[in-house]
């Protein structure tokens, strides 16, 4: 009561509560019919056109957007230019015509005509190149043609995610932190996820252990040679030596714990198919160690203590190796 009375006498007190200034709206442009705001930044930009649009016309204005308002800012330009490629490809990639991934293919060979400058631009154009000719049209001779002059014209360009526009982020729950995505920390690079897919296209075996031999001596810790393991146990010519391999990339550090419980069960799924013979209707595994390649993971092609890919002498040493450690 005594203080209820205190309250009455002395009053309420009115100052308002602080709060942060409302936000200003963005300024906008219109393009194409539709209305576009502008970010302060090219990177921004950038990001906010890469989100989900319900409307593709809508997308394209956005992905139009990067160009008229910072054309000088040309990676990001390229960038879009590359999104913009595929958008022509329809809702569904997989419902693409022939015609539109053709169509698809000649934008980007304009974006590599345009963006000779920016071997980030270029190897990602050369790479989606490949996978339409190898995934949507199935002419893999040239879809690997593409994917090899990633590899040898840009083995030391990154993929690195842009990050997310500054509202957005990730939360993960205590209970599901054991749970999170890959946690491998080694960088990814185009060339190792191009190897990849010469590995998954190519019928030449000698092609396809060569294109893994570069993932193993440039890329060892990358996910991109775990997944090209996981495609080597599939066939049983080769799955026998990918066992080897196998097991020195599982006892590697920082190894996505999903990655690592698919490889695991791919050796598995390799030792049962030996076991029941299977392999023996696709070529005989018992001769692999007297093909041009060994089954060692020293040398590939000469025998020695396992670990070794080139000259070096110590077990897991790499030699020349420019990444992936």
């Amino acid at each position: 009561m005594i203080a209820a009375a205190a309250c009455l006498v002395a009053g309420c007190n009115d100052t308002a509560p602080t709060a942060p200034a409302p936000r200003a709206a963005l300024p906008s442009v219109t393009i194409g019919g539709y209305l576009v705001p502008k970010f302060p930044s090219p990177s921004e930009q950038f990001n906010y056109a890469k989100s989900w649009f319900a409307d593709p016309g809508e997308k394209r204005a956005a992905l139009d957007a990067v160009a008229l308002l910072y054309p000088v800012a040309r990676m990001e330009k390229g960038h879009a230019a590359l999104e913009l490629a595929y958008t022509r490809l329809g809702g569904d990639y997989r419902m693409a015509s022939r015609r539109r991934c053709l169509e698809t293919i000649a934008e980007y060979n304009d974006i590599l005509q345009e963006y000779e400058d920016l071997p980030e631009i270029r190897a990602k154009a050369h790479w989606y190149i490949g996978w339409i000719y190898c995934d949507l049209i199935n002419e893999t001779a040239s879809g690997i043609e593409s994917y090899r002059k990633v590899v040898e014209e840009y083995p030391d360009v990154r993929t690195v995610p842009a990050p997310p526009v500054p509202w957005v982020s990730i939360v993960y729950p205590a209970d599901l932190e054991a749970d999170r995505p890959a946690t491998n920390t080694a960088p990814h690079y185009w060339a190792g996820i191009a190897l990849v897919e010469i590995i998954r296209y190519s019928r030449d075996l000698d092609a396809v252990w060569d294109a893994f031999e570069t993932l193993w001596k440039n890329y060892r810790a990358a996910p991109a040679t775990g997944r090209a393991l996981k495609l080597l146990l599939t066939r049983p010519v080769l799955g026998e030596k990918a066992k080897l391999f196998a097991s020195e990339y599982l006892a590697g550090e920082n190894v996505s714990p999903h990655l690592s419980k698919d490889i695991r069960m791919a050796m598995v799924k390799y030792g049962k198919s030996c076991k029941s013979g299977n392999d023996g209707k696709n070529g005989n595994t018992g001769n692999i160690l007297n093909s041009r390649h060994s089954g060692n993971t020293d040398n590939f092609r000469n025998t020695g203590n396992t670990g070794n890919t080139g000259n070096a002498g110590n077990t897991g040493s790499t030699g020349e190796v420019k990444s992936g450690n």
